[in-house]
């Protein structure tokens, strides 16, 4: 019996919340629509950018997805050339890393002369 009015002192509470919550946000609502800015206009712009943009992720990731497969077939057909690639792309970019870090180096070096 104690704990059912508990439970119910509790929804009530959190009715009043929501109720609250409501009415502050209709209140912004109204704040912002008097300044110009129609909250359920900026809702359906953001929903159509968010559609708009989860379009786009999905292009790109089939896009990845169907170059990882040639590259994957190509790999498969010629593994050595597939090697001697990716040893030198990896020379490559050891080559250039080593040249930023010395140039990093260098211009923060305080020389004693």
């Amino acid at each position: 019996m104690a704990q059912e009015h508990f439970a119910h002192d509790a929804r009530q509470a959190i009715e009043a919340q929501i109720a609250e919550l409501r009415g502050q946000i209709h209140s912004i609502s109204r704040s912002l629509k008097g300044n110009g800015l129609d909250v359920d206009h900026l809702r359906k712009d953001a929903k159509g950018l968010f559609g708009g943009a989860t379009k786009n992720v999905q292009r790109v990731t089939h896009y990845a997805q169907d170059e990882a497969k040639a590259v994957a077939k190509v790999a498969r057909k010629n593994p050595t050339g597939a090697t001697t690639a990716l040893t030198l792309a990896a020379a490559i970019g050891i080559g250039i890393g080593y040249a930023l870090s010395q140039m990093h180096h260098e211009t923060h070096q305080k020389h004693w002369w």
